[in-house]
């Protein structure tokens, strides 16, 4: 099993398209996705061996504040 991270948006409408970008380590993720990652949050995401999802968990929560 493979663990990987990625942005909370990408999580909700990527995953299904192929596009979503994923981070080995949540510092990489926050480093590539500084402006918007505290409102996007993040996913801990669990891939097997094929790249399918396996399970996740959302490590930091979502908070999408229109302003």
């Amino acid at each position: 099993m493979t663990i990987k991270y990625l942005c909370g948006i990408d999580y909700q409408t990527e995953m299904d398209t192929g596009l979503a970008d994923f981070y080995d380590t949540i510092e990489e993720l926050k480093d590539a996705k500084s402006a918007c990652w505290g409102e996007c949050g993040i996913v801990r995401i669990e891939l097997d061996e094929s790249g399918n999802e396996v399970g996740h968990q959302w490590v930091v929560k979502q908070d999408l504040k229109w302003e």
